[in-house]
């Protein structure tokens, strides 16, 4: 059972213009977490200290695009994810958007030191092999679907999670139950 109700299905992240971003917000405005988009924003989230010292006050998550400009790279959360224990970082499209940006994210997870707060979404990946590889790597309790919204159709996406053959346990963990987690703590 979903500790949320039905008809609360919907949970807002703020998405401003990084430089925007102040301390009045987390007052202002009501919002579960701070989407960070690197391409649009033309910055790193490495070269935000002041959002990441907010979430991290404020025990905020923050999704972070991830895709094919060089700004929106993974490296730029496993470089300062160690630094902020209060903050979940949610790498969204399973931290690459296309298969071979997935791969490379892969690759540099493998190699990091410390993962306990970072999170992938599978928003956008319709390959089962990538997703089974995000929960092997990560554990199912690392696997968030469709944070980022599901692109193009939303029962496609859950198809494909459907069609992975996880147990039920690690589907109900990727459907609802990570992002639970991360929302109520």
């Amino acid at each position: 059972m979903s500790v949320f109700p039905k008809k609360n299905r919907v949970f807002p992240f703020l998405w401003i213009h990084p430089h925007q971003l102040k301390h009045s917000n987390f007052g202002e405005f009501t919002f579960l977490g701070f989407k960070f988009h690197p391409s649009i924003s033309g910055t790193t989230l490495d070269a935000n200290t002041e959002i990441l010292e907010l979430c991290d006050k404020y025990r905020k998550p923050i999704l972070v695009h991830c895709g094919r400009d060089e700004k929106s790279r993974i490296d730029y959360v496993l470089r300062v994810n160690e630094r902020y224990d209060n903050v979940r970082f949610i790498c969204a499209h399973l931290g690459g958007l296309a298969a071979d940006l997935v791969i490379r994210a892969f690759d540099k997870m493998n190699q990091a030191n410390y993962l306990d707060n970072v999170f992938l979404d599978t928003a956008g990946c319709f390959n089962r092999v990538l997703i089974k590889k995000a929960v092997k790597i990560l554990g199912d309790d690392k696997v968030i679907f469709g944070s980022d919204r599901p692109f193009q159709d939303y029962e496609v996406s859950l198809y494909t999670i459907n069609s992975c053959n996880f147990t039920a346990k690690a589907k109900e963990n990727i459907l609802s139950k990570n992002i639970e987690r991360i929302l109520l703590r």
